[in-house]
């Protein structure tokens, strides 16, 4: 089992098992920011304030579900996601990935696939999704998503890379508040005054490598902090056993007008 209880999958514990797609978000209720890729960061900024966080892997952008330590407004009561984008991170669940990295010479980065047993959706149903198939090999719909992770944790690589461009030109600074809304601690921001004092060198390759791009979106996402912190007053007030229509018809009009791509777009 890792530390975060997720165990990984593997045919001599789970040859005979199956499990259930999601169907509600309220694994997500209690979260307060999601990692992001470079590549939904544009989708994610319509809706959710991005801010960046150092990680072990080095500063990555994080959309901010919660700027209190109560519950995302962005999951209904009875486990819907309010919000237009759902950031590829909470696609999968129950499932994740992990790259485990091999420091002996001439080694190579090991990926596998994570499942959360304490989930509810591993089962002992046949009618339910198998994890293998009779001849011991990875289920279709099971490769399918660790298709995605790995094509997830190829883009985490890339965005990676991009915040080491931005960080080694120390363009990232802690952000305490913004809008007058008080930020949770240890939140990191772009610097945007710093920027306009790069050399043009140096402001081309943020060009080039698409770091701009995905500054440009964190600066575009901060709009998004006064109307959160208004949505969390909101849901302070609702009623502990109901949506509050008022609420989900705030968050629906502040959202932007995409169209959600479907609960399990991952899959």
């Amino acid at each position: 089992m890792t530390q975060n209880g997720l165990i990984p999958v593997s045919r001599d514990r789970h040859k005979d098992r199956y499990w259930q797609r999601f169907t509600s978000y309220n694994f997500a209720r209690d979260l307060s920011e999601c990692p992001l890729v470079h590549t939904e960061v544009c989708q994610a900024a319509a809706t959710f304030p991005i801010l960046f966080r150092k990680t072990e892997s080095g500063i990555r952008p994080f959309a901010v579900l919660s700027l209190t330590q109560g519950e995302t407004p962005f999951v209904s009561t009875q486990g819907r996601w309010l919000a237009s984008y759902v950031p590829s991170a909470l696609r999968c669940y129950p499932f994740s990935a992990e790259t485990l990295i091999d420091t002996t010479p001439n080694s190579t980065q090991q990926f596998r696939l994570l499942v959360d047993e304490a989930s509810g959706l591993v089962t002992d149903d046949v009618q339910d999704e198998p994890f293998f198939t009779a001849d011991g090999t990875l289920a279709p719909d099971l490769c399918a998503v660790r298709t995605f992770f790995q094509n997830l944790t190829a883009a985490e690589a890339a965005t990676d890379q991009l915040c080491g461009i931005i960080d080694k030109m120390d363009l990232f600074t802690l952000v305490r508040h913004h809008d007058g809304i008080d930020l949770p601690p240890d939140w990191l921001g772009v610097d945007f005054a710093q920027i306009e004092a790069l050399s043009p060198p140096h402001k081309l390759l943020l060009m080039n490598n698409n770091a701009m791009g995905l500054i440009h979106a964190h600066q575009v996402s901060l709009s998004h902090c006064a109307w959160l912190f208004k949505a969390q007053q909101k849901q302070l007030h609702r009623s502990p056993d109901a949506e509050s229509p008022e609420l989900n018809g705030f968050l629906c009009a502040m959202a932007s007008a995409q169209q959600l791509e479907g609960i399990h777009a991952g899959y």
